[in-house]
């Protein structure tokens, strides 16, 4: 089983990622730990798309894999068996992500208040279409109205989430799915 994985942050993709790989066994790579290398003091830095491109073609030669991100990555989709985008709406967005750092010590020491609150701001912007983010396999800039458009092309695979009524009938579906295959 192949899965994409996307959505802004605090949308629940990696809460998701990792129910389905402890589930399932599946191994999960995480976009954020090969594009960007931690840099202390709450920085991080991109790495060269020449760096992790390999790395990321490389993990999705596996038979089952999942691939979670907030940086959309065309390759990854043409494998994918389902692409699942997660949309929670804006206020939910945020109080995720709000409660993931009040409530996770790494997250307030590797990010901190100010990059938490750029994070909100961005969140807000690209919902709005002022903002625009980078395909990670350095295509152009998007917004999510033109990610939208995209995905629209993997229609057969694609599946948006907005609530956790969606999320909970996924995972219905995958172990229906896993159960026929034994």
């Amino acid at each position: 089983m192949k899965i994409a994985i996307i959505g802004l942050s605090g949308s629940g993709k990696t809460t998701l990622a990792s129910i389905i790989s402890s589930t399932y066994g599946i191994p999960c790579l995480h976009i954020d730990e090969v594009m960007f290398r931690f840099l202390g003091h709450k920085k991080r830095k991109r790495i060269p798309s020449r760096v992790y491109i390999p790395k990321i073609h490389s993990f999705i030669r596996k038979n089952d894999w999942i691939v979670e991100g907030m940086f959309p990555f065309k390759s990854v989709f043409q494998r994918a068996d389902y692409i699942i985008w997660m949309q929670p709406p804006l206020w939910l967005l945020l109080l995720q992500q709000w409660k993931r750092y009040c409530v996770d010590p790494q997250q307030r020491q590797r990010y901190g208040f100010i990059s938490n609150l750029n994070l909100s701001y961005f969140n807000i912007q690209l919902q709005l279409g002022v903002r625009s983010i980078k395909f990670a396999d350095d295509k152009p800039r998007i917004t999510l109205n033109q990610l939208e458009k995209l995905l629209h092309g993997f229609s057969r695979k694609l599946i948006i989430m907005a609530d956790h009524s969606q999320k909970r009938a996924f995972l219905k579906l995958l172990a229906k799915k896993r159960k026929k295959e034994l």
